[in-house]
C-alpha cells in the first residue's frame, strides 16, 4: 500500500479524522455556553498574504461553528464616506456583541500598513499607528472582547502576494510583497503581539494543521471564564488632588434678560449659526456638541434653540441615559462611535460618554479602575474625532442647588412638565457635592484648546441659551477659517 505523502508539520489524515468529531462537539458546547453567559465576545482577526488559505479557514470554521452567532466582516480599502469619518469608525460599528464571535478579514492592520508603507509615509508613522492599535486592543480587552489574531503565511515566502489579485484583494493581503513590506509586517507582528491580543503565526499551506490549531485556540479562548479587567490598574488614570481645580462653579447675580432683549439676541445668534453650518467651509467638517450639567440645568432648552437654527436634515439629537440591555453587550464607547456626525452634519449629545466619570463614578456603577481609565479613553477618543475633521465643543450648564430645587418644584406642579422629574432626580440631590467634585475634576482633566469645555452659568435660562449660541458661533467662526 502506498504511503500518504505528507509535508513536515502537517497533521496526518488519520489524526485529523480522529480529532475533528470531538473538537466540533467541544466548539459548539463552548459557543453556546459563551452565548448563555454573555459576559464576553471573541474577535478573531485573520490576516496574511494568501487569500486562498484565509478563505479555506473560513469555510472550515463555518463547518465547525454555529454561524448564527458568528459575525463575519470583510474590510476592503475604505470607501469615500468611510475615509471621511474617524479612522476606527467602521471597525467600531462592526464589533461583536457579548456572547458572539466576530471574524475580521482585513482590519485596522491593513489600514496601518497601506497608509504608511503603501503610501510612503515611513517607519515612524507606522510605529505611531501601531501604538494606537495597541491602545485600542487593550481597551477592547478591558471591555470584555477577547482578541485572537492569526497570521497565515507559507513559511518559505511569508510576504509574497499573488500579482493577479485586484486592488481590493491586494489591500486585504498586505500589499505587493518585497523587502519594505516584509520589514513592516515583521515590525507589526512584533510590536502588536501582546498578552491580551496575541499574534499566532501559522503555515497557511498546511490545511489540516492550520484548521486544527485555529479550532483549538478558539476553543481555549471560549472556555475561559470572564476574568474582568484584572490589569486595568495599569492604565487607570490617577485621581487629581483637590484644591487646584480651575472649574469651580460660580454664579453671576446679574439681572435676567427681559423677553424683548432675549428674542432679539436669540434671532441674531441663530441666524449666525445657520450661516456657519450652511457655509461651504463646513461641508468637509462635522460638529459634535456635548451637553452635560446637573438635572434641570436647561440642557433641553439650549438644544431646542440650536435645533431651531438648523436645517432639520443637517443634525441629529442623541439623548443618552443608562445603557440598555442591548448596548451593554458592546464596549462602553460603542454607542457613541456609531452616532458620530458625518461631514456637513451636526451631532448633539444630550448627556454623553462623560457619564463614565460622572454618574457611573458617583453611583459606583463602574469601579475605580473602569472610571479611572475612562479619562484616558475619552481623551484618546476625542483626539481621533478631531484628527478626522470633527469639531468637538463641550458645554457644562451650571446651576446652584437652590435653583435646582425651585425648578424641580415647578416641574412637579406643571402638568406638561411632570415627565421631566423622577424620583431618581430627587435622590441625586443627596449627592450634590460628589457630583460637583466629579464634574470639576472631569472638566480639568479633559479640557483642551481643541476640545474645550465651556462652563455656562445657567441660573437664568434665557441668558444661558444666548451665551451657548455666542460661544458656538465664536468657536465655529475661528475653526472654520483654518
Amino acid at each position: 500500500m502506498k504511503k500518504e505523502s505528507q509535508s513536515p508539520g502537517q497533521v496526518s489524515k488519520a489524526a485529523f479524522r480522529e480529532r475533528v468529531p470531538e473538537l466540533r462537539e467541544q466548539l459548539l458546547e463552548a459557543q453556546f455556553d459563551l452565548r448563555a453567559r454573555a459576559d464576553s465576545a471573541l474577535l478573531l482577526v485573520v490576516a496574511g498574504p494568501d487569500p486562498q488559505s484565509q478563505a479555506a479557514l473560513g469555510h472550515r470554521l463555518a463547518e465547525w461553528l454555529d454561524m448564527r452567532f458568528v459575525e463575519t466582516r470583510v474590510f476592503d480599502a475604505p470607501k469615500k464616506h468611510e475615509r471621511s469619518m474617524p479612522w476606527l469608525w467602521r471597525y467600531w460599528r462592526s464589533l461583536p456583541a457579548k456572547g458572539t464571535t466576530g471574524l475580521f478579514y482585513g482590519s485596522w492592520y491593513n489600514d496601518a500598513l497601506s497608509s504608511t508603507v503603501g503610501e510612503g509615509f515611513g517607519e515612524a508613522y507606522l510605529e505611531n499607528q501601531l501604538r494606537r492599535i495597541n491602545a485600542l486592543e487593550r481597551m477592547l480587552s478591558l471591555e470584555s472582547i477577547r482578541i485572537l489574531k492569526v497570521w497565515l503565511a507559507p513559511d518559505q515566502d511569508e510576504a509574497s502576494v499573488d500579482k493577479t489579485l485586484g486592488r481590493a484583494g491586494r489591500w486585504r493581503c498586505f500589499g505587493s510583497g518585497g523587502v519594505v513590506w516584509n520589514a513592516a509586517i515583521e515590525q507589526m507582528l512584533t510590536m502588536t503581539s501582546t498578552g491580551h491580543a496575541p499574534w499566532v503565526r501559522i503555515d497557511g499551506a498546511q490545511p489540516r494543521s492550520r484548521d486544527l490549531r485555529v479550532g483549538e485556540m478558539i476553543l481555549k479562548v471560549m472556555e475561559q471564564e470572564q476574568d474582568g479587567a484584572a490589569d486595568a490598574t495599569g492604565v487607570a488614570s490617577p485621581v487629581l488632588e483637590k484644591g487646584t481645580s480651575s472649574s469651580r462653579f460660580n454664579f453671576d447675580s446679574q439681572a435676567p434678560l427681559d423677553s424683548e432683549a432675549y428674542e432679539a439676541a436669540l434671532k441674531k445668534q441663530q441666524r449666525r449659526l445657520f450661516k456657519r453650518i450652511a457655509s461651504s467651509a463646513f461641508k468637509k467638517r462635522g460638529l459634535l456638541l456635548i451637553f452635560e450639567g446637573a438635572d434641570a440645568a436647561g440642557k433641553g432648552g439650549v438644544i431646542r434653540r440650536i435645533s431651531e437654527a438648523l436645517d432639520p436634515r443637517s443634525f441629529q439629537v442623541h439623548p443618552y441615559s443608562a445603557p440598555n440591555v442591548y448596548e451593554r453587550l458592546y464596549p462602553y464607547l460603542w454607542r457613541f462611535w456609531v452616532n458620530l456626525p458625518a461631514p456637513g452634519r451636526v451631532g448633539i449629545f444630550d448627556r454623553s460618554y462623560y457619564g463614565r466619570v460622572l454618574v457611573e463614578r458617583v453611583e459606583a456603577f463602574a469601579d475605580s479602575a473602569e472610571w479611572g481609565r475612562g479619562y484616558t479613553e475619552i481623551v484618546s477618543f476625542e483626539r481621533q474625532l478631531m484628527h478626522s475633521g470633527i469639531i468637538v465643543q463641550k458645554f457644562w450648564l451650571s446651576i446652584s442647588k437652590e435653583e435646582q430645587s425651585l425648578r424641580f418644584e415647578a416641574r412637579r406642579n406643571t402638568p406638561w412638565k411632570r415627565h421631566k422629574i423622577t424620583d431618581e432626580d430627587w435622590r441625586n440631590r443627596e449627592r450634590w457635592e460628589e457630583y460637583q467634585d466629579a464634574a470639576s475634576e472631569m472638566i480639568d482633566r479633559t479640557h483642551s484648546s481643541d476640545a474645550p469645555w465651556h462652563i455656562v452659568d445657567s441660573e437664568d435660562k434665557k441668558t444661558a441659551r444666548i451665551e451657548v449660541l455666542k460661544i458656538l458661533n465664536r468657536e465655529l467662526g475661528r475653526r472654520l477659517k483654518r
